[in-house]
């Protein structure tokens, strides 16, 4: 296997700004790193068009304290099997045309616009766009993760918010759906992303207010039942469902209650029997304020003839050297590259 010149010579350690050269710990402070980086972007996301730039943005945002390469693109063309594939590659696209790719693909996506009246349309849709980016793959390390950032920013920015937690439970499992839709199998990530949308908007919930990922996939489960808000001095008996911040749902043959976790004495986690006396009440929010997210009818798109055929991801007029790369590691945590 030929040297990869983003390694340390003879290994198959990226070089980073850590000076470490065991992968293991790499990994460790990479996340660790990351995931700070991540927080961040959530707080103060990347100003721009979702252009080619953009995405390079984001990338140096996520890694610029682990690599040297951050926000730059690939130097050469890779291959990397792909289990979910049986062990094929993706075909990623030349690293010679990867400015005219990205600027096709993200004009592409620019047209885009979500229709609440035919949501699987618009997921089946936005599948497509966003995977064919993704099979770009840009960056030597690092695409899922921003291409996460980036597909979540414009579907805020666009009014069809995707509730992160639910979009990615498990980074490589949504990687694989990933893989998966550029070769025309999409189905699993439109799915995802059919989810996500609902329970984004779930979590805006009328009585309760703001609630968490969970809390809002655990109520959608049961069907949305009615949440009851018991006053002072009243005995609550039963099993907390979730916590949600300040809230514990306790479900009993009565219904679900929502309690304040100051009436507990300690902390309280999911699946505990409790039996308490409220002190204090939690008072309905049902004046709380919808979401302003409208519906619009997506106009069509029209071919762009100047960009590369989007169709052949690794066109180019010479045969070039491809350097193989290690398979997705497992297990999972380190799934998400």
């Amino acid at each position: 296997m030929a040297q990869d010149p983003y390694c340390y010579p003879g290994t198959s350690v990226l070089i980073n700004k850590f000076g470490v050269h065991d992968q293991e710990e790499l990994n460790l402070r990479e996340q660790v790193t990351t995931n700070k980086a991540l927080r961040d972007l959530e707080r103060n996301p990347v100003k721009g068009n979702f252009d080619r730039d953009h995405l390079m943005e984001i990338h140096r945002r996520i890694f610029q304290d682990v690599y040297p390469f951050a926000g730059q693109q690939r130097i050469y063309n890779m291959s990397k099997p792909e289990p979910v594939l049986g062990g094929a590659s993706v075909k990623y696209g030349d690293h010679k045309f990867m400015r005219e790719l990205l600027d096709h693909d993200t004009k592409e996506l620019g047209r885009f616009r979500w229709d609440d009246s035919n949501k699987a349309q618009s997921a089946a849709q936005f599948t497509k766009l966003i995977s064919n980016i993704w099979q770009a793959h840009a960056f030597r390390e690092g695409n899922t993760r921003a291409i996460g950032v980036f597909m979540h920013q414009f579907a805020t920015e666009r009014g069809f918010g995707l509730d992160r937690e639910t979009m990615w439970p498990a980074a490589s499992e949504t990687r694989d759906f990933l893989a998966k839709a550029t070769v025309g199998d999409g189905k699993d990530f439109a799915k995802r992303i059919l989810h996500a949308h609902q329970i984004a908007k779930d979590r805006n919930h009328p009585e309760l207010g703001r609630v968490t990922s969970m809390t809002a996939q655990m109520l959608r489960m049961m069907g949305k039942p009615e949440i009851q808000f018991p006053q002072k001095g009243d005995e609550v008996k039963g099993r907390i469902l979730t916590v949600s911040d300040d809230t514990a749902l306790v479900a009993n043959a009565r219904g679900v209650h929502a309690v304040d976790v100051k009436n507990f004495a300690e902390a309280p986690q999911t699946n505990d029997r409790v039996n308490v006396v409220i002190a204090h009440e939690i008072t309905s929010k049902s004046r709380f304020e919808r979401g302003t997210e409208k519906p619009v009818t997506d106009k069509g798109r029209t071919e762009d003839k100047s960009a590369p055929d989007p169709k052949d991801r690794s066109a180019t007029d010479k045969p070039e050297r491809t350097i193989k790369l290690a398979p997705p590691q497992s297990p999972s945590k380190y799934r998400s590259r």
